[in-house]
């Protein structure tokens, strides 16, 4: 079994890296990570505590942030809207923020197989209750979250059909999705590369939160930074760290924004922390973290 240590039982290494960085690159994934796993994607909420924490995070001195995700990339900006982020959409696959801008020319190769794909499971899956197919442009996801057993399994074989069937698209497994995407495309490993590498940020200067396999790629690339596993107690990963959930992770961007504005020397050794005196009257944010 995997013992990936606690952030908070390791703070003094973590912060004094976060610290010590000229320059910072934070990224982090949206579902499961920043809002909790929703039902539906289109439930997913960012909590406006959140949103203003992401703000003033992007706003520091030497920070760039990015959100790189599995949705379509307007819909993340959508369900982010902070301004002065890079956001990365279809786990690579586009990307754009200031003075970048970038769609994948192995998505557009592959979008006609891709809408093939679509169509075909859309039909065969009209009478699996609790499936649904959502088709984000540059690939497709296939949700079965409230799947019955028995309509899982028919799920399984079918998108596996398809993408035997499809030599330009690959099937990838997620939390309760299954995802085709572009066999030649970016994944979040590779946008998160690039954006190190435009932004001119030494290895060390990358911090990456994310809960799913998808971003494994991710943490992979995050060798001599700091990488952070939300949930998943027990499994493999990649990451050095982890944060228990959304909420934790919520806690830990809070002490990273009070590390840069020099305002928070880190998580309290009692039960819990309260937050509110770290940030600007007029705006303060209630939240309280466990330490681990």
């Amino acid at each position: 079994m995997n013992k990936t240590p606690h952030w908070t039982n390791h703070w003094d290494r973590i912060s004094a890296q976060i610290a010590q960085r000229p320059r910072l690159l934070i990224a982090s994934d949206f579902d499961g990570t920043l809002t909790p796993i929703a039902l539906t994607p289109a439930q997913a909420v960012l909590a406006p505590e959140t949103r203003t924490l992401l703000r003033r995070l992007a706003a520091c001195d030497g920070v760039s942030l990015a959100i790189i995700s599995g949705r379509a990339l307007a819909d993340v900006q959508l369900h982010v809207g902070v301004e002065g982020v890079f956001y990365v959409g279809n786990h690579g696959l586009e990307l754009c923020g200031p003075a970048i801008e970038l769609h994948s020319p192995q998505a557009a190769k592959a979008r006609g197989p891709l809408a093939q794909a679509v169509a075909f499971l859309v039909e065969n899956t009209a009478l699996l209750e609790g499936v649904f197919v959502e088709d984000k442009g540059a690939s497709a996801s296939v949700h079965w979250r409230l799947a019955s057993k028995v309509s899982q399994e028919i799920l399984c074989e079918l998108v596996h059909a398809v993408a035997e069937a499809q030599p330009l698209l690959r099937l990838a497994a997620g939390k309760c999705v299954w995802e085709l995407r572009p066999k030649a495309g970016w994944n979040k490993g590779d946008a998160l590369s690039y954006l190190s590498t435009r932004l001119k940020f030494a290895p060390e200067d990358t911090l990456y939160l994310g809960d799913d396999l998808t971003d494994e790629d991710a943490f992979r690339v995050v060798r001599s930074g700091l990488a952070f596993r939300v949930g998943g107690d027990g499994e493999e990963t990649a990451a050095q760290y982890r944060i228990r959930d959304a909420a934790d992770a919520q806690a830990f961007l809070l002490c990273t924004l009070g590390i840069r504005t020099g305002r928070l020397a880190g998580p309290s050794s009692g039960e819990t922390l309260a937050t509110p005196a770290l940030l600007d009257d007029d705006e303060p944010l209630p939240i309280h973290f466990r330490a681990t």
